[in-house]
């Protein structure tokens, strides 16, 4: 899923910026501030936040459909993807 964000971006040009916003991924384990993001992209403050806001949906929409995969029923989603964040610890 991973991999497929990040071939996203480098199909748009863009691979530094998804190795920077990247570290605000879930289960990231790079520290890095909005501040700190925008300065290494040489965007705003809000432009980064921006951008961070539309990695993750992207990211939520990528594991819904992943999730998809292995339901029998789409309102099995939502359940579903509570408990596999539950059970990472993310809840």
């Amino acid at each position: 899923m991973l991999e497929d964000l990040r071939s996203e971006y480098e199909d748009r040009g863009n691979a530094n910026a998804y190795v920077v916003l990247g570290a605000f991924l879930p289960g990231s384990r790079r520290e890095l501030s909005y501040r700190e993001a925008a300065e290494r992209l040489g965007t705003t403050l809000d432009a980064t936040k921006v951008a961070i806001h539309r990695l993750r949906g992207r990211y939520r929409d990528r594991l819904r459909e992943m999730v998809a995969e292995t339901v029998s029923a789409p309102e099995e989603i939502e359940e579903e993807v509570r408990f596999l964040f539950a059970a990472l610890g993310g809840s």
